[in-house]
């Protein structure tokens, strides 16, 4: 959940510009959430494509029912904004977000979904802090998850379908990797344009949603999470298993090599399903530490974008402020690891890039 600023230094470039017939709209100023532990749905009209987006919003608590989407994204620069309706006045979202809802919204049916851009006022510090403790709520309850890659994704479409047809013919969801799994993923492998394929995977594994902080929650929150692509759609567990095979045998890897980049994120797939499978308490620190390789513009969110899944009395004992600056919040953290083990273990980390609130003691 990254800060948007809506007095950037430099002057934003406004995609979808008010119309001249338009009377100038007012802007949308959000109403006090009646409960800390409640969040905001945006509930999106129908529209034809490229007109602007209009909706409102709905408080609901986690839990109560209330069936919508969540989505998860790279917020994209702040530089490039545009327009969007909410209750007949403007709010400002990037442009990566704009495509997102282009995409998402029908001509026929309303969506309802949830939007950290839109549906936390992300100028109230006290309610982004309440609001990140209810992110794993908010996504695990959420009828699907949805990853959004960005608009133009024909770039991975030629590796998406290698990853789909390929698990499809080795059955390699439901299968153990022994040596007749993989002669079939390498006479499979063998019979496709591989030279087509590989700079298509290595773009897909590259794309900056596999780095940032923030997704790594999103995506081990709720089983169903889908990947949103302009002709062809994949889950996160048909990517990961993927991944899987990709890494746990050396004649698989060598027969179908990535860009060194890509193997970041392929790292951090692999650390996710494991979070997803055998170790859902981890410690904040153990966390931190596991998904160092991911970014945040905002420094704070390398342990904020973490806190929800984390274990409980990490949750108790550190709890998220986004009123304080990056170094109190790094150096309450340490304070906090060393108060509740009693012990100094969090130094071992010094040489890694956690080092930064270590040197803060």
């Amino acid at each position: 959940m990254q800060v948007y600023n809506e007095d950037p230094e430099d002057e934003p470039v406004y995609l979808l510009a008010i119309e001249d017939d338009e009377p100038p709209p007012q802007k949308y100023h959000y109403k006090p959430l009646s409960d800390p532990r409640n969040f905001r749905t945006l509930y999106i009209e129908p529209g034809a494509p490229g007109s602007r987006i209009r909706g409102s919003l709905h408080e609901s608590r986690p839990g109560d029912g209330v069936k919508y989407l969540a989505l998860s994204y790279v917020w994209g620069s702040p530089q490039i904004v545009a327009y969007v309706m909410v209750e007949d006045r403007y709010s400002l979202v990037t442009e990566n977000l704009h495509a997102a809802l282009q995409h998402l919204r029908s001509e026929q049916e309303p969506l309802y979904i949830w939007i950290d851009q839109i549906c936390i006022n992300q100028q109230d510090h006290e309610e982004r802090s309440q609001q990140v403790m209810l992110m794993h709520e908010i996504f695990g309850k959420s009828v699907q998850v949805l990853i959004w890659l960005g608009k133009d994704t024909q770039p991975y479409e030629k590796g998406l379908l290698f990853i789909i047809k390929l698990l499809a013919h080795t059955s390699y969801l439901n299968a153990q990797l022994d040596d007749d799994l993989v002669e079939r993923v390498v006479d499979f492998t063998n019979s496709q344009d591989v030279d087509e394929i590989l700079p298509s995977l290595s773009a897909l594994y590259e794309n900056r949603w596999f780095s940032r902080s923030w997704t790594f929650q999103e995506a081990v929150c709720n089983p169903d999470t889908g990947i949103l692509t302009s002709y062809v759609g994949i889950t996160l567990e048909v990517l990961i298993s993927f991944t899987q095979l990709l890494m746990k045998n050396d004649t698989i890897k060598l027969l179908i090599p990535l860009s060194h980049e890509s193997y970041r994120a392929t790292r951090q797939l692999m650390i996710l399903s494991q979070h997803n499978t055998s170790n859902p308490g981890q410690s904040l620190l153990q966390l931190a530490h596991s998904t160092r390789d991911r970014s945040a513009t905002d420094l704070r969110d390398r342990l904020y974008s973490l806190i929800g899944i984390a274990a409980s009395n990490d949750q108790q004992a550190f709890t998220p402020n986004h009123g304080h600056s990056t170094t109190r919040v790094y150096a309450e953290f340490a304070s906090s690891v060393i108060q509740e083990s009693n012990r100094l273990h969090i130094l071992e980390y010094i040489g890694s890039p956690v080092r930064a609130f270590c040197l803060l003691l």
